[in-house]
């Protein structure tokens, strides 16, 4: 994604099959425009370095290696682009064993142990991914203190969808959460494909 807010607008720059999303997404980008915009396309790459060329902060939701495979990790962007800030959201934090899996909100639930427990009914995953929207939360706050920095020094920040529902997995192990509402479970560790990455998840 790269967040442009001239004009007071936010534009979305994404692949254009990622546009096609359920109602929950649609409602946390209500008031944004979407572009397509492919990395793997010539054309795409120098509309979107064109677009760096005037950006205060770039903000992905890649897995780790993406940005470095298109050429954009850290010290090339920093290297490019001394001003501009860069903003990570990903699965897990960098210090987890977990750093370099792939996964979307729905496999941070299991990983987590969190799912939902409903009157007559057996554990479930949870039917909203909210780790994506709480980790939105997180990083809107780490945008606004990179974007309140001193912009002569390239800065960057990371935040992660498991660190933003660590929280409540630990409230949920205080059984301080109501019966019916979101538990934790004691759960092996997901099982994951041969390329280390949580089974459904996305790359």
């Amino acid at each position: 994604d790269f967040a442009d807010n001239r004009r007071d607008e936010v534009i979305r720059y994404v692949a254009e099959k990622y546009t096609r999303h359920r109602a929950f997404h649609h409602h946390l980008n209500s008031a944004k425009q979407v572009v397509d915009l492919d990395l793997r396309d010539d054309s795409g790459r120098r509309r979107f370095e064109a677009l760096l060329d005037q950006a205060d902060l770039l903000i992905d939701s890649f897995s780790r290696r993406v940005m470095p495979n298109f050429g954009y990790s850290r010290p090339a962007l920093a290297a490019r682009w001394p001003r501009l800030a860069a903003l990570s959201i990903t699965a897990f934090p960098a210090s987890a064993p977990e750093a370099d899996w792939i996964a979307y909100g729905s496999g941070v639930h299991a990983a987590m142990g969190l799912g939902d427990r409903g009157p007559g009914r057996g554990f479930e995953p949870a039917p909203v991914a909210y780790p994506d929207a709480l980790a939105g939360l997180a990083a809107f706050a780490a945008a606004a203190e990179l974007l309140a920095r001193d912009p002569s020094a390239p800065a960057s920040a990371e935040v992660s969808l498991a660190a933003a529902v660590a929280p409540l997995t630990r409230l949920a192990a205080a059984k301080t959460l109501n019966a019916g509402c979101l538990v934790a479970v004691e759960s092996p560790r997901p099982k994951t494909s041969e390329s280390g990455g949580v089974l459904g998840g996305a790359s």
